[in-house]
């Protein structure tokens, strides 16, 4: 469902590597990682949706179960999700079971102004904004 993640040389290893400055031992102390099957990406959707009436995306689902695989009471995570249910509406209904419109959400955001805040290029900017606008 997310092919989009399954690849060999992801597009942000680049980034990461420079974040780390390519200090492997710095990078594995810092990023989990998991494993998650389409099957349970689907799980996640509905248990998700079930739970809270929020019906994620299939890559957000991907990080919200692969954080879930990674309990760690001292670490607080951060989903930022990348994509939109309704751009899913036909695998997320057949899969799921869920149906999804995937009219009416666009009509409203094409209505709703845009918002953003501008950061520097500082992993602990980024740091000190997700703490206090989270």
């Amino acid at each position: 469902m997310s092919n989009a993640m399954d690849i060999g040389a992801p597009n942000n290893l680049p980034r990461l590597q420079r974040i780390f400055r390519s200090d492997l031992d710095a990078f594995r102390a810092d990023i989990r990682t998991a494993q998650v099957t389409d099957e349970q990406t689907v799980a996640t959707i509905k248990k998700v949706y079930e739970d809270t009436g929020y019906l994620l995306d299939p890559h957000t689902a991907v990080a919200w179960c692969a954080s879930e695989q990674n309990p760690d009471g001292n670490v607080h995570d951060v989903i930022v999700s990348t994509a939109a249910p309704e751009k899913f509406a036909e695998e997320i209904q057949r899969d799921t079971g869920i149906v999804v419109d995937n009219t009416s959400e666009p009509a409203k955001l094409r209505q709703t102004p845009e918002r953003f805040t501008s950061i520097s290029n500082s992993l602990a900017e980024l740091r000190t904004f997700i703490m206090h606008n989270s």
